[in-house]
């Protein structure tokens, strides 16, 4: 099992929680609009915590897991996962990036990339190779500027799904 992570923008919260019912996620089109959300794709790269890392070394400043990531979906009444069947296991959750981390991303010069991945890869420890992470750090830095151009803000869908 592995957690994909699309990122992907919008201009509201409600618009980015419906997602968590649209099959096969933002990126895809749903069978109503035919339309998909703009956004990135990546495998273990979460929000929480890779992203705060990644925005902080990028800036220079020391990690103190400051700014956070807001939860849309599961709601935050949902039980704790104690079985197969629960949202927390079932469904994808949908997450707000804090507007600090969608700015911070979008303040990176995509020709930072190389230097900021080797060190991020070690600082984060998410076991992918250094061009893939290249690719994710040049598109998610991309996304950040559109959706700040845009007056939107970054979500994250992500999904526990068979590797």
């Amino acid at each position: 099992m592995e957690i994909h992570c699309d990122y992907f923008r919008a201009t509201g919260d409600e618009t980015a929680r419906e997602t968590h019912a649209r099959p096969g996620g933002p990126l895809h089109p749903d069978s109503g609009a035919g339309v998909a959300f703009d956004g990135v794709a990546t495998q273990a790269i979460f929000d929480s915590l890779h992203l705060e890392q990644f925005v902080t070394l990028a800036r220079g400043v020391s990690f103190d897991r400051r700014p956070k990531s807001h939860g849309l979906w599961p709601p935050s009444n949902t039980p704790p996962s104690v079985d197969e069947t629960s949202l927390w296991q079932t469904d994808p959750s949908v997450e707000r990036l804090d507007t600090q981390i969608r700015d911070g991303l979008a303040d990176i010069n995509p020709a930072r990339a190389p230097e900021l991945a080797d060190v991020w890869i070690v600082v984060a420890d998410i076991g992918l190779a250094v061009p893939r992470v290249i690719d994710a750090v040049v598109d998610l830095t991309a996304l950040a500027r559109r959706a700040r151009e845009g007056q939107e803000q970054v979500y994250c869908w992500s999904i526990l799904a068979p590797g």
